[in-house]
């Protein structure tokens, strides 16, 4: 009877679903990056890498428009945009607050799109919101291509477009680069200025 009772557990312990195996991390994950990738003629040019995570930028903005999505006026706010490409934009999240009234819809955090050098359209249709109320104040922690926070890779090209060389541009100590000095850290180069880095 023992035995019965012995196998009739050990059948009902193996009967039993087995959970997948669960991995933790011991540590944080790690730092996010935004690489933006430029094409001139067809052809990849330059890539930039920085952290997604900056110091905290506040965007100066003067007004935001009535409309579908509502536009922000943030004249040079430093964000990337092709021109020759407006699909290629650096979409970015930013913290918005200080809004009143009907504008408090667009209080918190939010995706920015660039649709210009000195606009920014919200995710928030504005349409009906009348007269901008409360002072605006936007924030973000994303890479502006101003600022010298870039790692700035030339991508070289033979002369039929097949990719030959990568290459990073380092700073010898106390010495500059074309305009570019690159702060503190010797890979830190504004992405908007990229051919000064190469």
């Amino acid at each position: 009877m023992k035995y019965l009772i012995a196998s009739f557990f050990t059948l009902a312990m193996f009967g039993q679903d087995t959970p997948n195996p669960v991995s933790i991390s011991p540590a944080p994950a790690p730092p996010a990056y935004t690489q933006i990738i430029h094409y001139t003629s067809n052809v990849a040019d330059y890539t930039c890498i920085a952290r997604s995570s900056q110091n905290v930028v506040t965007i100066a903005v003067t007004a935001v428009s009535n409309a579908n999505p509502g536009s922000m006026t943030a004249t040079a706010h430093g964000f990337y945009f092709d021109a020759s490409n407006t699909s290629a934009v650096q979409k970015i999240v930013a913290f918005i607050s200080g809004l009143t009234g009907n504008w408090t819809p667009l209080n918190g955090f939010h995706i920015l799109t660039p649709t210009s050098a000195n606009a920014l359209a919200t995710d928030v249709n504005t349409t009906s919101f009348g007269a901008l109320t409360g002072t605006i104040v936007v924030s973000t922690r994303a890479p502006q291509v101003t600022a010298k926070v870039w790692s700035v890779q030339p991508l070289i090209s033979d002369g039929s477009n097949n990719l030959t060389i990568l290459a990073w541009p380092v700073l010898i100590s106390g010495t500059t680069l074309g305009s570019l000095t690159g702060g503190t850290n010797a890979f830190a180069f504004a992405c908007a200025a990229p051919t000064t880095a190469q």
